[in-house]
C-alpha cells in the first residue's frame, strides 16, 4: 500500500516540478550569437530595414477594423460568459439534486444497469449531454450563425452540426470512461485509489499524447506534406537551423472548415509534429515561418508534455479530499450509486470552476514561448506582421477587456503579444519594419 503513495508522492512532484519549469521565463539576449540555439537563423538580407517601430505604431489600427472587432467580438464574449457559467452550474446543480432527499428517483434509469462502474459512467456521461443541450443554443449562435454572417465558417451548417456532434460525443465518452475507471479503482482500492489514480493520470497523460496525431487528429484535421514554394523554403530553413531539426511540420486542411488561421503541435517523441493550417499560406513565407518558430519553441520546451502532466497533482490533492465523503460503511447499490455518481460531477463542477486557473498557466507559458519565437526567427518584424493579421484578418480583440482575459484567456492578448515582440528590437543590431499597416 505504502508503495503506491511514494511512488505517486514522486510522480506529483516530478510533474510539479516539470510545469513550475516552463513558466520560468529565459534570461533576456543581448545578442544572436549568445544564443547558440539560433545561430545561423537569422538572414538579416530577408528582413526589411525601413525604420524602427514602436509599440504604439504597431498597435495602430484602422478605425474601421476596430468597429468591426468590437461589432464581432462584443456579443461573444457575453455568449461566452454564459457558456462557462453553464459548464459550472449544470454539474454543480446535478450534484445538488443527486444529494437531496429526491435523488434516488432520478437515478432510477440508470439503476437499470449493472453494478456501480456503469452507472456512474453513465450518470457522468449524461451530464455532459445535458451541459452541451442547454449549451447548444449558444454554441449554435457562435460557431453556425455569427460565423457564418462574418464569413469565417466555410463548413456547411449540416457538416458543422456533425463535427458539434462528434466532439460532444467524444467528450461524454471520455469523461465516462474516466469515471468508470476512477469508480473501479475507489471500489478496488479504497484506501489507495487517490494514489493510483495520480499514477494512472501520469502514464496515460503522455500515452494519449503520444497517440493523438495517430488516432484523434486526423479524424479532426487531415494532414499532409507542405507543398513546395517559398513558405516551405522559410519553414525549412527556420526547422533545419532550430534545436529541433527532427520535427516534421505538415500542413493541415483548416480550410475545410474555417478561414481562421492558426497552428498546432501535437504528439511525443516520435509521432510529435507541428501543423500549419493551410489558411495560414495567404501570409508571406516570413510571417508563416515566424508562427512556425512559435510552434517550435513549444517543441523546445515539451510544452505538450507539461499540459497532460499539469493535472497529476491536482488528481491526487481532490482524490485525497473526496475519499473523506466516500470513507464510510458498506452501503446498498443505490446509495453507492448515488454518493459515488454525486462525487464525480462535482469534480465536473470543480474543473470547470478551474478554468481560470489553467487558463493563467497557459498565458505565462505563451508569453515565454512568444519572446522565444521572435528569438528563434530572428525577425521581429514578421511576427509583428502575423499577429496583426490574426487582429485584422480574425478580428481578435487587440486588447481586451481584463475580466474575459482572467476568465478564460489562454493567450495574452495581442497587445502584450506585440509589446512581447518589439521588445526584442534591441537584440538586433538593425532597425526593423512594420508592413503591414
Amino acid at each position: 500500500m505504502y508503495a503506491w503513495w511514494v511512488l505517486s508522492a514522486c510522480a506529483s512532484v516530478a510533474a510539479a516540478v516539470f510545469v513550475i519549469a516552463g513558466l520560468v521565463p529565459d534570461p533576456p539576449v543581448t545578442s544572436l550569437a549568445a544564443d547558440p540555439g539560433v545561430v545561423g537563423v537569422l538572414d538579416r538580407a530577408a528582413v526589411p530595414v525601413d525604420r524602427v517601430i514602436t509599440v504604439a505604431q504597431g498597435l495602430d489600427f484602422d478605425q474601421e477594423v476596430l468597429a468591426d472587432i468590437a461589432a464581432y467580438r462584443t456579443p461573444r464574449r457575453a455568449v461566452a460568459l454564459a457558456s462557462h457559467g453553464l459548464a459550472f452550474l449544470v454539474p454543480f446543480a446535478l450534484a445538488v439534486l443527486l444529494t437531496a432527499p429526491g435523488g434516488r428517483r432520478l437515478l432510477r434509469p440508470v439503476l437499470r444497469l449493472p453494478g456501480v462502474v456503469l452507472p456512474v459512467a453513465a450518470v457522468v456521461a449524461g451530464a455532459v449531454i445535458v451541459e452541451a443541450v442547454l449549451r447548444f443554443p449558444l454554441s449554435a449562435w457562435a460557431g453556425l450563425v455569427q460565423d457564418g454572417t462574418w464569413g469565417f465558417r466555410t463548413r456547411s451548417s449540416s457538416g458543422w452540426l456533425l463535427d458539434h456532434l462528434g466532439v460532444v460525443a467524444g467528450r461524454a465518452l471520455l469523461l465516462g470512461a474516466s469515471a468508470a475507471g476512477v469508480v473501479w479503482l475507489v471500489r478496488r482500492h479504497p484506501q489507495t485509489w487517490p494514489a493510483r489514480a495520480s499514477v494512472a493520470v501520469a502514464v496515460i497523460g503522455p500515452l494519449a499524447l503520444l497517440l493523438h496525431p495517430l488516432v484523434v487528429h486526423p479524424l479532426l484535421l487531415p494532414t499532409g506534406p507542405l507543398p513546395e514554394g517559398p513558405h516551405r523554403e522559410a519553414v525549412a530553413a527556420l526547422v533545419a537551423r532550430s534545436g529541433t531539426p527532427d520535427v516534421p511540420v505538415l500542413v493541415g486542411e483548416a480550410s475545410l472548415r474555417t478561414i481562421r488561421r492558426n497552428a498546432v503541435v501535437t504528439g511525443l517523441g516520435p509521432t510529435q509534429r507541428i501543423v500549419l493550417h493551410d489558411t495560414l499560406f495567404a501570409l508571406e513565407p516570413r510571417q508563416v515561418a515566424s508562427l512556425a518558430a512559435h510552434e517550435l519553441a513549444h517543441v523546445e520546451r515539451r510544452d505538450p508534455l507539461r499540459g497532460v502532466l499539469a493535472p497529476v497533482p491536482m488528481v491526487l490533492i481532490v482524490g485525497l479530499l473526496v475519499r473523506r465523503r466516500l470513507a464510510g460503511p458498506p452501503r446498498d447499490r443505490p446509495t453507492e450509486v448515488r454518493t459515488l455518481a454525486s462525487a464525480a460531477v462535482v469534480v465536473l463542477a470543480l474543473v470547470a470552476a478551474a478554468t481560470p486557473l489553467s487558463a493563467a498557466l497557459s498565458r505565462t507559458i505563451e508569453h515565454r514561448t512568444d519572446v522565444r519565437a521572435v528569438v528563434l526567427s530572428g525577425d521581429p518584424a514578421a511576427y509583428v506582421e502575423m499577429l496583426r493579421s490574426f487582429v485584422i484578418d480574425g478580428l481578435a480583440d487587440p486588447d481586451p477587456p481584463r475580466w474575459s482575459v482572467l476568465l478564460w484567456g489562454t493567450h495574452p492578448p495581442p497587445s502584450t503579444r506585440i509589446g512581447a515582440a518589439l521588445d526584442a528590437q534591441p537584440q538586433f543590431s538593425g532597425p526593423i519594419d512594420l508592413a503591414m499597416r
